[in-house]
């Protein structure tokens, strides 16, 4: 087997426009969980890591409201709901840009990354599907340059008249 790392991705904590942490204030990791909390499955070692960060019992983990391997169905489920998403910066860029979806501060927890990469059989060559995908994150600018998607954005100053 050979695994071919690609990249280090950002994620954060997303809400939809409007949303009652949508407030560009610090939250805490408690109260973004008691919304709801939609993401692709958990490793347990991170689970355990957001459990002690949340003060749960040991050996208690968190639970997610929505787990799926779909990102397309974990925003749709954020933009509908009240539901904060849990995914890699780069999955939600157009909804960022676009001011539909907005990234949540939450003090105390560490910058979360995925590790991005792919797994093969030592001498195959990649599926045509496989190639797209390392193709298309190959071409992703580096993570630095999408650090501003994160801030939220300048208010103009008023206009004096």
């Amino acid at each position: 087997m050979r695994i071919e790392h690609l990249r280090k991705e950002p994620g954060s904590f997303f809400v939809r426009a409007g949303h009652p942490l949508a407030t560009g204030r610090p939250v805490g990791l408690r109260e973004v969980w008691s919304y709801g909390v939609a993401s692709v499955r958990v490793p347990k070692g991170v689970r355990a890591a957001l459990g002690r960060l949340l003060r749960l019992e040991p050996g208690v983990q968190p639970p997610l409201a929505i787990e799926c391997d779909d990102v397309e169905i974990l925003k749709n489920a954020a933009l509908a709901s009240d539901t904060v998403l849990a995914a890699p910066d780069a999955a939600v860029e157009p909804e960022i840009a676009s001011g539909a979806l907005a990234a949540l501060i939450v003090e105390g927890l560490e910058p979360l990354f995925s590790e991005m990469g792919v797994v093969s059989l030592r001498g195959r060559t990649p599926s045509p599907m496989a190639s797209v995908v390392i193709a298309r994150m190959q071409a992703l600018p580096p993570t630095a340059d999408r650090d501003a998607l994160r801030r939220p954005p300048k208010r103009a100053k008023p206009a004096r008249t």
